[in-house]
């Protein structure tokens, strides 16, 4: 598999103190390795069958990460940014 891949993990509020971190990655890790027959003595890999979407585990534990004020406020700032450049565009006067 190319590149990292995000799980839950990455956007829990106990992914400092998790105590089933590892086993879940493991097991996810393996998911992605699950490798299929094609029946004339060849397999193909899980994430290669195109009409297959990605396997995902889910923790039950999950919790995910509330959004700090600072990126609240940060992302309204640039939102009215991005509005007050596309009204330019729309009248050129």
């Amino acid at each position: 598999m190319c590149g990292v891949k995000e799980t839950q993990c990455t956007h829990c509020n106990h992914l400092q103190i998790c105590s089933f971190k590892a086993q879940f990655l493991a097991a996810q890790k393996a998911v992605d390795e699950v490798t299929v027959s094609t029946g004339d003595r060849s397999f193909i890999s899980l994430r290669d069958i195109s009409w297959i979407r990605p396997v995902s585990l889910e923790c039950s534990y999950f919790s995910g990460k509330m959004p700090v004020m600072r990126d609240v406020a940060q992302s309204a700032t640039l939102a009215a940014e991005r509005a007050s450049a596309l009204r330019f565009m729309d009248d050129p006067t």
